[in-house]
Order: structure tokens, then C-alpha cells, then sequence
């Protein structure tokens, strides 16, 4: 080999270089020892890198292997938790068997009289007036519309003097044809009227919502009518002299339930048909509510026969059970069977 610094020519086993005295043999050895350092370091990396993977896989097989159970025995959980309905046999046992209770019948609501009307024919004219004029009374009422010889005749609108409102037809100085009336409350008219009295066909409008679309006479409800109440209620049937009277009237309840059979004196009263959610009542009926004897047939089948008081079960009664076949017959207290036989 050859000296680094002179390039003199120097044996092999030479330590140092024989012309300018370089010690070559140091830097062999410096060289030759960072080879191993260096080859050492690349064995301990690579060795570093198979640990390194083999740990990683090992706790991968871990997990694994402890998550499984956990997953099994949280789907077992989930599934023990569910709710079981009752059997239809449980809803239905003879003592358990409740019917639905009753919603309150709003009646019928009093509308605002028509006598101010009336006064529109009894005012004085001074003057025989033709054609349209707006003429303003003593007593504050005024009309605004057609005359024909003096008289209030054709389409006009009459203010009484408590402030009620007719507007439509007037014949002979009278309010008598087709009218549209607000009145001061808030209520509103609109159909036939005769001599200022609601007569006919005819809708009212209450402020509250409420009304009612049928026939009237002598300035109340009279005849066939529907009512629509405020909170979703709804009768259809027949009214005199202002309140319901028929024996087959119709009763809507907001929730569905149904009510079809005697109204007396505006009240539901006498031989009806009930139709609820869960069941049927045919019987008799005290002001809406089951009172004497009557037949409660369930959805599954169910019946209850006998006498009701306060809209229960009270006296003597069957029971049915639709669900098991099991037949009851006893003394009934507020839906409860008390004694047998």
C-alpha cells in the first residue's frame, strides 16, 4: 500500500510510513474499527425492527382475543334487557277490564238576540226619499243604502244603536232577505233573516271559535244543524227551539270517539251507541255518561253485560272473558266484582 501523505510505497505490515514517518497503521485500525461499529449498528437496527413486529403482533392477538368475549356478552345484555309486552289475557282479566271514560259535552252555546234589527223598521221619515241615502236617527242607529217611497228597500246597511251591524237585503223599511250581522261581542251572521230575526238557513260564528251551520227560526238554532265547537267537538242533528233534541243525533268527540243516539233538552240523554277506541257501549245514557243497563263489548272479545251508575260497573252484571273463556256473574262496584252469584 501507499503512504496517504507521500505516496511512498510501504509494506503491509508497516506502522509507520518509512520517508515521512505517517503512522499508517493507526489509521488502519481506526478504519477497520468503525466497520465493525458500523456493522455492529446495522445487526442492532435490524434486530430492533423484528422485535419491534413482533411485539405489535402479539398485542394484536391480545386484544383480540380478550374483545371477543366482551362483544358476545354485551349482545347477550342487550338482548336479556328487552321489554315483554302483557299478553292480551292480562289487559283483559275480568276485574282489569276498564272501559273509557267520558269527555265532557260542552252543550250549547246562547247567541246574541236580533231585536235590534227589529228597530230599523220603526224609525221615522221625514222625507219620502228614492235612491241611495245615508240617514242618522235620534236615538244613534243610522242606515246607509237604497230607499224606494221613503222605505229602506234593496241593499243597504243598517248600525243599530247598540252598535250591531246588518248588511244585505232590506224589503219594505224591514231587514228581510239574505244578511251578513256583526255583532258587538264579536259573533257573526251570515244567512236568512226575517224582519230582523235569523230565519232559515243560516251560519253563526262565535268569537270563540265556535259554530254553527243548519236552520233557524225565530232567531235560534230550530231544525237540522251541525256544530262545530271550539275545542274539536262536533253534533249533527236536530235542534228546537234552540237545544238539541233528536233521537238520533250524532256527537264527535276531538279523539275519535263517537256518540250516536238520544238528545233530550240539549243533553245526551236516553238509548245511544257509543263507539271508543278499545270497544262499543250500546245502552242507556244520563246526561252523557253510561247510567242503567247496557252492553259493553270489547275489542278482544270481551263483554260486559248488566248495570252501570256514574259511568261504571254498578250491580248486577256478566262478565265475559273473550280471552280465556271465563264467564263471571255477580255484583259489580265501580268496575270491581265484589260478590259472585
Amino acid at each position: 500500500m501507499n503512504c496517504k501523505r507521500c505516496n511512498t510505497e510501504i509494506q503491509e505490515d508497516s506502522v509507520f510510513c518509512p520517508k515521512c514517518g505517517l503512522n499508517v497503521g493507526g489509521a488502519q485500525i481506526a478504519d477497520s474499527a468503525n466497520t465493525n461499529i458500523v456493522g455492529k449498528f446495522n445487526n442492532l437496527s435490524t434486530l430492533k425492527k423484528i422485535l419491534t413486529i413482533g411485539m405489535a403482533a402479539i398485542v394484536l392477538f391480545v386484544v383480540y382475543a380478550v374483545a371477543s368475549p366482551d362483544d358476545t356478552a354485551t349482545t347477550t345484555k342487550s338482548t336479556n334487557n328487552q321489554t315483554v309486552p302483557a299478553t292480551t289475557a292480562d289487559q283483559n282479566a275480568p276485574k282489569k277490564a276498564t272501559t273509557q271514560p267520558e269527555q265532557k259535552d260542552t252543550g250549547t252555546q246562547t247567541t246574541q238576540t236580533d231585536t235590534a234589527g227589529q228597530s230599523a223598521e220603526k224609525q221615522p221619515t221625514n222625507e219620502v226619499k228614492n235612491g241611495f241615502y245615508k240617514v242618522t236617527y235620534s236615538d244613534g242607529s243610522y242606515y246607509e243604502g237604497n230607499f224606494v217611497n221613503g222605505k229602506k228597500q234593496g241593499k243597504g246597511t243598517f248600525v243599530s244603536a247598540k252598535g250591531i251591524k246588518y248588511v244585505g237585503d232590506f224589503t219594505d223599511n224591514q231587514i228581510t232577505g239574505q244578511e251578513a250581522v256583526t255583532y258587538t261581542n264579536g259573533d257573526h251572521y251570515e244567512g236568512a233573516m226575517v224582519k230582523g230575526s235569523r230565519e232559515g238557513s243560516g251560519k253563526y260564528s262565535f268569537a270563540t271559535g265556535e259554530y254553527y251551520d243548519g236552520m233557524w227560526s225565530a232567531g235560534k238554532r230550530h231544525g237540522y244543524g251541525t256544530n262545530y265547537y271550539a275545542n274539536g267537538n262536533v253534533y249533527e242533528g236536530s235542534y228546537i227551539n234552540g237545544l238539541r233534541q233528536d233521537s238520533q243525533g250524532k256527537y264527535t268527540y276531538s279523539n275519535g270517539v263517537i256518540y250516536q243516539g238520544a238528545f233530550n233538552s240539549d243533553k245526551m240523554t236516553g238509548q245511544g251507541t257509543k263507539y271508543y277506541s278499545n270497544g262499543i257501549y250500546r245502552g242507556s245514557f244520563v246526561d252523557g255518561i253510561r247510567d242503567g243497563y247496557g252492553q259493553y263489548q270489547w275489542e278482544s272479545s270481551s263483554v260486559y253485560d248488566g248495570y252501570w251508575k256514574n259511568d261504571k260497573r254498578n250491580g248486577q252484571g256478566t262478565f265475559y272473558n273473550g280471552n280465556t273463556g271465563v264467564t263471571d256473574f255477580g255484583t259489580w262496584q265501580d268496575d270491581v266484582l265484589v260478590a259472585k252469584g
